[in-house]
Protein backbone atom coordinates (compact mmCIF):
# COMPACT_ATOMS: atom_id res chain seq x y z
CA UNK A 1 0.00 0.00 0.00
CA UNK A 2 1.41 3.12 -0.85
CA UNK A 3 2.04 5.30 2.46
CA UNK A 4 -1.03 8.47 3.28
CA UNK A 5 -0.36 11.38 5.60
CA UNK A 6 -2.65 12.85 6.92
CA UNK A 7 -3.33 16.09 9.02
CA UNK A 8 -5.63 15.34 12.59
CA UNK A 9 -7.91 17.93 13.42
CA UNK A 10 -5.14 19.41 15.87
CA UNK A 11 -3.10 19.86 12.77
CA UNK A 12 -0.41 16.79 13.70
CA UNK A 13 0.88 14.73 10.73
CA UNK A 14 -0.04 11.34 11.46
CA UNK A 15 1.31 8.83 9.29
CA UNK A 16 -0.89 5.46 8.70
CA UNK A 17 2.07 3.15 8.08
CA UNK A 18 4.01 4.68 11.20
CA UNK A 19 0.83 4.63 12.80
CA UNK A 20 -0.10 0.90 11.91
CA UNK A 21 3.24 -0.30 13.13
CA UNK A 22 3.49 -4.57 13.24
CA UNK A 23 -0.39 -4.33 13.77
CA UNK A 24 -3.31 -4.93 11.80
CA UNK A 25 -5.23 -1.42 10.52
CA UNK A 26 -8.70 -0.97 9.68
CA UNK A 27 -9.21 1.94 7.84
CA UNK A 28 -12.70 3.41 7.98
CA UNK A 29 -14.16 5.31 5.17
CA UNK A 30 -17.25 7.71 6.37
CA UNK A 31 -19.67 9.81 4.40
CA UNK A 32 -19.27 12.66 7.05
CA UNK A 33 -19.89 14.32 10.63
CA UNK A 34 -23.56 15.05 9.61
CA UNK A 35 -24.11 10.96 8.45
CA UNK A 36 -25.84 9.23 11.48
CA UNK A 37 -25.45 5.92 10.35
CA UNK A 38 -21.52 6.62 10.06
CA UNK A 39 -21.66 8.16 13.77
CA UNK A 40 -23.37 4.85 14.62
CA UNK A 41 -20.92 2.75 12.83
CA UNK A 42 -18.03 5.02 14.60
CA UNK A 43 -19.15 4.32 18.24
CA UNK A 44 -19.99 0.60 17.71
CA UNK A 45 -16.21 0.21 16.55
CA UNK A 46 -15.19 2.20 19.12
CA UNK A 47 -17.44 0.69 22.06
CA UNK A 48 -15.63 -2.57 20.18
CA UNK A 49 -12.58 -1.59 19.54
CA UNK A 50 -10.58 -4.01 22.61
CA UNK A 51 -11.86 -6.91 21.05
CA UNK A 52 -9.71 -6.28 17.82
CA UNK A 53 -6.70 -8.50 18.48
CA UNK A 54 -3.00 -6.63 17.03
CA UNK A 55 -5.20 -4.16 15.35
CA UNK A 56 -5.28 0.02 15.39
CA UNK A 57 -8.39 1.67 13.59
CA UNK A 58 -8.57 4.87 11.58
CA UNK A 59 -11.64 6.93 10.45
CA UNK A 60 -11.50 8.91 7.19
CA UNK A 61 -13.58 11.21 5.63
CA UNK A 62 -13.49 14.40 3.21
CA UNK A 63 -14.62 16.67 6.04
CA UNK A 64 -13.24 19.48 7.45
CA UNK A 65 -10.85 19.54 10.33
CA UNK A 66 -13.44 20.88 12.34
CA UNK A 67 -16.15 18.25 11.54
CA UNK A 68 -13.47 15.38 12.28
CA UNK A 69 -13.08 17.28 15.59
CA UNK A 70 -16.63 17.76 16.97
CA UNK A 71 -17.29 13.70 15.51
CA UNK A 72 -13.76 12.89 17.84
CA UNK A 73 -15.11 14.66 20.72
CA UNK A 74 -19.16 13.81 19.99
CA UNK A 75 -18.15 9.43 20.15
CA UNK A 76 -14.86 10.18 22.97
CA UNK A 77 -13.06 7.95 19.98
CA UNK A 78 -10.14 6.29 21.12
CA UNK A 79 -8.69 5.94 17.45
CA UNK A 80 -8.13 8.90 15.60
CA UNK A 81 -10.69 10.97 12.92
CA UNK A 82 -9.18 12.33 9.75
CA UNK A 83 -10.47 14.57 8.02
CA UNK A 84 -9.28 14.48 4.11
CA UNK A 85 -10.96 17.19 2.47
CA UNK A 86 -8.58 16.84 -0.58
CA UNK A 87 -10.31 13.08 -0.55
CA UNK A 88 -5.99 11.81 -0.95
CA UNK A 89 -6.91 8.98 0.80
CA UNK A 90 -9.58 7.99 -1.41
CA UNK A 91 -7.87 8.44 -3.94
CA UNK A 92 -5.00 6.15 -2.86
CA UNK A 93 -7.72 2.97 -1.86
CA UNK A 94 -8.81 3.77 -5.42
CA UNK A 95 -12.48 4.99 -4.48
CA UNK A 96 -14.77 7.06 -5.86
CA UNK A 97 -14.61 11.08 -5.03
CA UNK A 98 -17.66 12.33 -6.29
CA UNK A 99 -17.67 16.55 -6.01
CA UNK A 100 -20.85 16.72 -3.79
CA UNK A 101 -19.57 14.93 -0.60
CA UNK A 102 -22.69 13.63 0.74
CA UNK A 103 -22.31 11.17 -2.25
CA UNK A 104 -19.50 9.13 -0.78
CA UNK A 105 -20.11 5.53 -0.18
CA UNK A 106 -18.60 4.21 2.98
CA UNK A 107 -15.78 1.39 2.97
CA UNK A 108 -13.72 -0.64 5.25
CA UNK A 109 -10.40 -1.87 4.54
CA UNK A 110 -8.15 -4.30 6.61
CA UNK A 111 -4.64 -4.13 6.19
CA UNK A 112 -2.15 -7.05 7.30
CA UNK A 113 1.15 -6.22 9.30
CA UNK A 114 2.36 -6.38 6.14
CA UNK A 115 0.29 -3.33 4.76
CA UNK A 116 -1.49 -5.62 2.08
CA UNK A 117 -5.26 -5.60 1.69
CA UNK A 118 -6.90 -8.41 2.88
CA UNK A 119 -10.39 -7.44 3.48
CA UNK A 120 -12.43 -5.02 1.57
CA UNK A 121 -16.27 -3.84 1.59
CA UNK A 122 -17.15 -1.22 0.28
CA UNK A 123 -20.77 -0.54 0.15
CA UNK A 124 -23.31 0.13 -2.33
CA UNK A 125 -25.72 2.39 -0.42
CA UNK A 126 -24.88 4.00 2.90
CA UNK A 127 -26.82 1.70 4.91
CA UNK A 128 -25.28 -1.45 4.31
CA UNK A 129 -22.20 -1.70 6.17
CA UNK A 130 -20.56 -4.89 8.07
CA UNK A 131 -21.11 -5.56 11.31
CA UNK A 132 -18.06 -5.83 13.70
CA UNK A 133 -18.61 -9.78 13.92
CA UNK A 134 -17.62 -9.57 10.45
CA UNK A 135 -14.72 -7.45 10.85
CA UNK A 136 -13.31 -9.17 13.78
CA UNK A 137 -13.64 -12.62 12.04
CA UNK A 138 -11.48 -11.54 9.05
CA UNK A 139 -8.57 -10.59 11.36
CA UNK A 140 -8.47 -13.70 13.32
CA UNK A 141 -8.76 -15.56 10.14
CA UNK A 142 -5.70 -13.32 8.93
CA UNK A 143 -3.90 -14.09 12.28
CA UNK A 144 -4.27 -17.89 12.01
CA UNK A 145 -2.94 -18.25 8.61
Amino acid sequence: MKNIILRDHNGADLDLLKYQGKNFLIVIFYRGYWCNICRAQLQDFNKNSKKFKKTKIVAISGDEPLYASLLSTHIKANFPILPDPKMNAFKAFDLKTPKNKKDILPAIFILSPLHQIIYTNISKNPEERPEIKEIIKAINESIKK
